[in-house]
Order: C-alpha cells, then sequence, then structure tokens
C-alpha cells in the first residue's frame, strides 16, 4: 500500500511539474510572439515617420507629437470609375489608421462604391464609416496583404472631383513609438477569472489620486471587464453600465463617503474639472478621444452626482454643454455624438438626484414618467434599479454599496423628441424654484 502510494504522489509531482512546464513554455511562447509583433510594429511605425509621410500633406495634433492624416493623392478627377494606384508600401501603414477619407466640394453623396485591389487581383469592398459635408470617410481593412502594391477602385453615378484622398486615424499616431505602445490595445489572453481577480488586488493597493489618474488608462480590465459590461444584446452601448463595473469607481465612491459633505463634493468637482480639461484639450487638437477617456470623464460625472448639489452638478453640464456647443459645427464629424454628455447618463443622474430631493421611491418614480411623458407606447421611459458594487467584492460574492435608478435603454426614447424633453423636464424640475 505505501508503495502504491508513494508511485501516485510520484506520479502526481510530476504531472504537476508536466503541467508547470508546459504553462511556462506557453508563456515563453506568447511573450516570443507579442515581442515579434511589437518588432515588426516598430519597423513599420519607423517606416511611417521616417520614410512615408515625406513630401505629402499631413495633419498634426497641436504639439505635433500625434499624426492625424496623411494625404495619399490630390486633385482627382473621376467620371464614373477610376482605378487610382496609391503610393509605394501604403498598406504596411494601413493598422496605425482607421479610415480612408475623400475631401471634396461635388456631392459625395453619388459615391457609389469603393474597392481595394491588391496586385495579385483580389479586392475588399469597404464599408461606409460616416459622412459630413465634405468628407466621406471608410473604413481601412485589418487584413490587407502588408506586402503588396494597391490601387482603389472608386466608382460614381456623376462626376466628383476629389481634392485630397488619405487616411485618418481617430486618435493620432505617436511619433514617439514608446507612448504608441502604452496606449495600443493588446489583446489579453488571459481567462476572465484571473484578470477579475488582478483588477480587483490592483484596485486595492491605488491610491486616492492613483485612483483617479488610472480611470482613463488601458489595461486589460478595461478590455475584458468595463467595455463588455456596456454592452447589451442590441443597440447603442450603455456608458452607465461599464461604470458600475468598474471597481476603481467604487473605490473612490467608498473613499469620498468617510469624508464630510462639502470636503467629498469639491474634490469629486475637482477630479471632473482635471478630467474635463483633458477632454477638451484631446479634441481640440485634432484627435478624436478614444473609449477609454470618455469612460473617464463620465465616471467622473457620476461621482460628481453622487456627493455634490443639484446646483454644482447643473453647472458641470451646463459648462459642458457650453463647451460643446461653441465647437460642434467646425470639429470632426464624429464630434457630435462621442463629445458631448451621454444622454442616458444625464437623464438617469437627473432622475436619481430628482428621486432625492423629492424622497420618491423607484415606483412613484415611473409612475410620475407615465404622466409627464408624452410616449404612452411600448417604449414608455422606465428606471430600473442596477446596483454599485464594493470595490473588494466578486462576481459570486457581491457587496452592494447602493442600489441606483438608471434608465437602460436607448429605445425607451424612440418618439420625436423625447431625449430632450425629459431634459428639459428634469431641468426644471431640479431648479431651485422647485
Amino acid at each position: 500500500m505505501k508503495t502504491m502510494v508513494s508511485f501516485l504522489l510520484i506520479s502526481g509531482l510530476f504531472s504537476v511539474a508536466a503541467a508547470f512546464s508546459a504553462a511556462q513554455d506557453e508563456t515563453v511562447r506568447e511573450l516570443s510572439t507579442t515581442n515579434k509583433k511589437m518588432e515588426v510594429l516598430a519597423d513599420r511605425h519607423s517606416f511611417l515617420h521616417d520614410e512615408f509621410i515625406k513630401g505629402k500633406k499631413c495633419v498634426w495634433n497641436e504639439d505635433k507629437t500625434r499624426l492625424i492624416e496623411v494625404t495619399l493623392a490630390r486633385d482627382v478627377e473621376i467620371s464614373s470609375e477610376i482605378s487610382l494606384p496609391l503610393p509605394s508600401r501604403t498598406p504596411e501603414v494601413f493598422e496605425f489608421f482607421d479610415v480612408l477619407m475623400f475631401r471634396s466640394d461635388s456631392s459625395l453623396e453619388d459615391v457609389k462604391a469603393v474597392t481595394l485591389i491588391d496586385n495579385k487581383g483580389d479586392s475588399i469592398s469597404l464599408n461606409e464609416f460616416g459622412f459630413r459635408e465634405g468628407i466621406l470617410m471608410f473604413w481601412l481593412p485589418r487584413n490587407f496583404d502588408r506586402e503588396s502594391s494597391v490601387k482603389l477602385s472608386v466608382s460614381s453615378d456623376e462626376p466628383i472631383e476629389f481634392s485630397d484622398v488619405g487616411i485618418r486615424s481617430k486618435r493620432g499616431v505617436d511619433s514617439d513609438f514608446k507612448k504608441m505602445k502604452e496606449w495600443w490595445f493588446t489583446l489579453p489572453k488571459s481567462r476572465f477569472s484571473d484578470v477579475a481577480q488582478a483588477f480587483l488586488d490592483e484596485t486595492a493597493k491605488m491610491t486616492f489620486e492613483e485612483l483617479n489618474r488610472s480611470l482613463n488608462q488601458n489595461s486589460e480590465a478595461l478590455l475584458k471587464i468595463i467595455v463588455p459590461a456596456r454592452l447589451p444584446s442590441t443597440g447603442p452601448s450603455i456608458c452607465v453600465w461599464g461604470i458600475l463595473a468598474d471597481r476603481r469607481v467604487s473605490k473612490i465612491h467608498e473613499i469620498l463617503s468617510t469624508l464630510d459633505r462639502d470636503t467629498a463634493a469639491k474634490l469629486a468637482e475637482a477630479n471632473f474639472n482635471s478630467e474635463f480639461e483633458a477632454f477638451r484639450a484631446t479634441w481640440e487638437t485634432g484627435g478624436i478621444v478614444p473609449y477609454r477617456t470618455n469612460h473617464a470623464i463620465e465616471s467622473q460625472l457620476f461621482l460628481c452626482s453622487e456627493f455634490c448639489s443639484v446646483e454644482q452638478v447643473n453647472g458641470i453640464l451646463n459648462r459642458w454643454n457650453d463647451w460643446y456647443g461653441k465647437h460642434k459645427d467646425s470639429m470632426d464629424f464624429q464630434f457630435e455624438s462621442r463629445a458631448k454628455p451621454d444622454f442616458l447618463l444625464v437623464a438617469s443622474l437627473q432622475m436619481k438626484m430628482l428621486m432625492e430631493k423629492k424622497h420618491l421611491s423607484l415606483r412613484e418614480a415611473n409612475r410620475w414618467l407615465v404622466e409627464i411623458m408624452p410616449d404612452k407606447g411600448s417604449d414608455q421611459a422606465r428606471l430600473n434599479s442596477l446596483a454599485l458594487q464594493t470595490s473588494d467584492s466578486t462576481p459570486n460574492r457581491p457587496g452592494v454599496i447602493k442600489s441606483i435608478p438608471l434608465f437602460d435603454s436607448h429605445y425607451q426614447f424612440m418618439g420625436p423628441e423625447s431625449k430632450q424633453y425629459l431634459l428639459t423636464v428634469l431641468q426644471a424640475e431640479l431648479s431651485p424654484a422647485n
């Protein structure tokens, strides 16, 4: 029996050692693959900045640290169709950019199709990304042959003259590769449970200042926890779901809750103002704000609604809307949809503050919504209750800080002008006179 036990023990140890060795080998292989990818990326980054952009019209951010746009061709005329050779080695820089862009004084609505064709004759039809007066954009492909030369095929119902054909990055490509690497998304290979636990452990170590600074930084937690938390089964993402899933927000909430009300309010507003300055600066230098920065400013707005007065929160929203209103006609076309305060978040937070002001239960608040909203159909606006969990709770053992009443669907506001109507009513109800 002892011999059998010894044999099983030794066999078990060998199995554990073999599994550990296999895991080490897999980790080494993953690191090796990542390092090779980064080496290739670094070479292409050097080629982009040292060679590719020479002699080409470029658009940079204000301090010339990020490349926003590169023009590939100018003054291009087409009658019904054209095959336009793009500069040598253009596909090698595609991964740094998001869209192929056309500028014209002609009607860009006449453009029927845009296709990339490689030197083997293989083609990819591009999907339209967005349109505004004078500018038309198409998504760049991520799986195009990087070693191929490429032609651009454009067909149109009417003759068009393009003043510029170029490629554009939403955020801008850092001229310093180290900075670009810090921002660059790499798909995490860790399991969700490992990422979640690491996120909890890291959050537990952070100071108040570190927590606030980290809200706009990329991480595995952002990609595997916060971004998926925002996504309903259908429809646009819901930013407030991501806020409630972020345990850094929870810990900031916990710290502010230990302070007296005035101190907590001042700190919450100061943190929002700091994030707002960074948010404005990023937009105003010509780059499009990446998702992570939206999450930070939205999280700070939520925290202000928890600790600041109604007057402070309305003042914050007025400053944000005033800035947005002054710039929305002159900025990049994404500005109109991404730079303004998120409607569902604002409506939810103002409704929450109204409930606190008037001491309404969730049932009473929903009854009030039925009475005041003009749309009485199946998409009637309705609040649900979601939870902000403690910063150290796990999915299996949640510790709830508080339940928060929130609008959790864009489809609740499908009626004409229903969004603006609700915001107008809430603002009036929250005014000092009421």
